[in-house]
């Protein structure tokens, strides 16, 4: 039956159909958004939410955040939305423990976790729009150290 099964699978690819190898388990991590703002972070460019006033500049996100964080522009090609659940589970499991913090019933759920360079971004996606929004950012190490976080209203 495993020939079978074998021969019926290289027929299909070798005919050009696609066929997944296996199902991803997508629990932990979250899918960017349309113009995901923590890529534009990652970017280094301005990640305004919708209906926000003042200059480019001031939405910044990393460029704004303390020299000693050691977190600056990367190369594109070193930045990279992480897809791999383990790691997003842990990240998520990260995240949540630091909101706990400050909120003690917060839940764990997915997250986006963007690479850069050696740094993780982690985010829950909250809304960056409106006039009073509340979201904010993990940044970690390659070891999964907290280093800083950063936001609005968190």
């Amino acid at each position: 039956m495993q020939i079978l099964v074998g021969l019926a699978f290289a027929s299909l690819v070798s005919f050009g159909t696609s066929v997944p190898l296996s199902r991803a388990d997508t629990t932990w991590c979250a899918q960017p958004r349309e113009d995901e703002p923590l890529l534009r972070d990652a970017w280094f460019q301005p990640a305004r939410g919708r209906d926000r006033t003042g200059p480019d500049s001031i939405y910044v996100n990393l460029a704004r955040l303390p020299r000693r964080a050691g977190i600056h522009r990367v190369p594109p090609d070193s930045i990279r939305v992480v897809r791999d659940e383990i790691v997003c589970r842990r990240a998520a499991k990260l995240y949540a423990e630091t909101i706990r913090q400050d909120s003690p019933d917060w839940r764990d759920a997915p997250v986006l976790v963007v690479q850069v360079g050696g740094f993780y971004l982690v985010d829950d996606q909250r809304s960056r729009a409106g006039a009073s929004p509340v979201w904010e950012v993990h940044v970690f190490d390659r070891q999964w150290e907290y280093v800083i976080r950063y936001g609005e209203g968190a």
